[in-house]
């Protein structure tokens, strides 16, 4: 990732989608031009497969050179309220109409990680695509089918631009019958290991099949594309009936024993980053959240509130707080600990069905790969907001996969660890303010040249990418390929090369 001096963009879309030409509609917002400073780094440990030789307080580094910090004039949004950081005003909770003053140290520390991590770099300003580095894509997500970024823009994006985005990830794992199909697909090959997503009815091809369904289970409807729980319903399975079946929407068979704590459903909200398609490498923070339902969980009651756990919904209920309807994910395994579970197991259980889920969708995803770009999609990279149930067995469930997590917070623990989070994923990007991590990718490309004189040099710069990685992954775990890759080799319909490299 080549970092030039002068003029660095970052795309904040809104909503609208992206012209092929080039040229902006209103909603669109760009940050543009880096006010530099340096700062400390912390690396982890270097990873095993080469022995690098690398001092990472002691690089053939070179830093762009420091300029005046430029203002941060974003509108920064928080929650269901905003800091105009220059006014530093804040629209009231009670009535969003009205503003109030705030303390401008206090308001500071409600900018979401993202804008505060990317602010150290970028400011908003009006741009075209040509002179950008990282767009940035933040769309909606009842809207993203029609407003996402068109599959051609991959095809003009230069070699040191970056965006968010596969070509076609969006429909393969974000919309919900979609990754059903992907896994249903997988599901036929191995019907008796992949048994990880809840049956679902998907319209019009399965209509007939719902009509003849169990009506002793439960459902819940919802839509393909949706987030923060709207359009939800829960479904006794004598109402199916009286459910008009769209397009739109899928109905999905209700986990029935969910794990209980404290008498209340919950969900692991868990962050992957995946940096490649192919090779397909992927990462999962130990960072994550737990979502909690609001309300005990009833076998007989529908109330929302007491099986969905999305905050939106559940902070309606005056009686529970965010910090009581949220816990750190760690948290989690200390409890699974205190109650005599083996929470390693059930924690490398979950990555599994993460890394089975993803690579159901891989032949789309390598198709959209080969039309849309040059095969590889250097300049992609994606953050999946990812859900998992867990049933009172310790069975993990995968629900389904957000390619615009939210990367604000709503308690004090979540600021300080999504801003760890965020500061890891761009790291592993090579986005790091005054880092010039070109000239550490050629270090450690010199290094595996070393030790593997007989590689070719797209072999050398696949090891070579990957170490860089693993280098730079702070709280990000490599999931695939680990130690355990061979384990996964039978479910990919073809392992190409490049994966075999790896």
């Amino acid at each position: 990732f080549a970092w030039r001096t002068n003029f660095l963009f970052l795309l904040l879309v809104c909503w609208g989608s992206l012209p092929i030409n080039g040229q902006w509609e209103d909603g669109m917002v760009i940050c543009s031009d880096p006010p530099f400073h340096v700062e400390h780094m912390e690396h982890p440990e270097i990873p095993v497969r080469f022995d690098l030789g690398i001092d990472i307080n002691n690089l053939p580094i070179t830093f762009p050179p420091t300029q005046t910090p430029m203002q941060y004039w974003a509108y920064v949004p928080i929650g269901n309220s905003a800091v105009d950081a220059h006014a530093c005003k804040m629209k009231d909770p009670a009535d969003p109409s009205k503003t109030i003053n705030c303390n401008r140290e206090e308001a500071e520390k409600r900018i979401p990680p993202l804008d505060k991590y990317l602010g150290k770099m970028f400011r908003r300003s009006t741009a075209k695509i040509a002179t950008m580095d990282l767009i940035w894509l933040a769309i909606s997500l009842p809207t993203i089918e029609t407003a996402d970024v068109s599959k051609t823009i991959f095809r003009q994006l230069k070699s040191h631009q970056r965006i968010n985005r596969f070509p076609g990830l969006e429909m393969e794992l974000n919309r919900k019958d979609g990754l059903a199909l992907n896994i249903e697909n997988l599901q036929q090959r191995f019907p008796e290991e992949i048994r990880f997503h809840p049956e679902t009815f998907i319209f019009p091809r399965d209509a007939d099949k719902l009509q003849t369904a169990d009506k002793n289970c439960r459902y819940i409807y919802k839509p393909n594309f949706g987030g923060r729980g709207a359009g939800i319903r829960i479904l006794n399975g004598d109402e199916l009936d009286q459910v008009e079946f769209a397009k739109s929407h899928v109905i999905q068979k209700y986990i029935p024993n969910p794990l209980l704590i404290n008498g209340k459903k919950h969900t692991l909200r868990l962050y992957v980053l995946i940096t490649s398609i192919d090779p397909l490498k992927i990462f999962i923070s130990s960072i994550g959240i737990v979502k909690f339902a609001s309300q005990e969980f009833s076998e007989t009651e529908t109330d929302i509130k007491r099986h969905v756990t999305n905050q939106a919904v559940n902070s309606e209920n005056k009686k529970e707080t965010s910090q009581n309807i949220r816990w750190q994910l760690s948290t989690w395994k200390n409890h699974l600990q205190l109650e005599g579970v083996n929470d390693t197991d059930v924690w490398n259980r979950v990555k599994s069905v993460v890394v089975k889920g993803i690579i159901s969708a891989l032949p789309n995803l390598k198709r959209n790969l080969d039309e849309f770009s040059d095969g590889t999609c250097k300049n992609c990279f994606q953050l999946l907001g990812t859900d998992v149930d867990v049933d009172d067995q310790y069975n993990p469930w995968l629900i389904e996969m957000n390619v615009n997590p939210t990367l604000s917070a709503s308690t004090p623990f979540e600021f300080q660890e999504k801003d760890q989070l965020v500061q890891d994923m761009f790291r592993i990007l090579g986005i790091v303010p005054n880092f010039n991590s070109e000239s550490l990718r050629n270090h450690i490309r010199r290094r595996v040249e070393e030790y593997q004189k007989d590689l070719s040099q797209e072999e050398i710069g696949i090891i070579a990418d990957a170490e860089f990685e693993m280098l730079l992954k702070g709280e990000f775990e490599r999931v695939y390929p680990g130690n355990d890759a061979e384990i996964y080799s039978k479910y990919f319909e073809e392992l190409s090369s490049k994966n075999q490299i790896l």
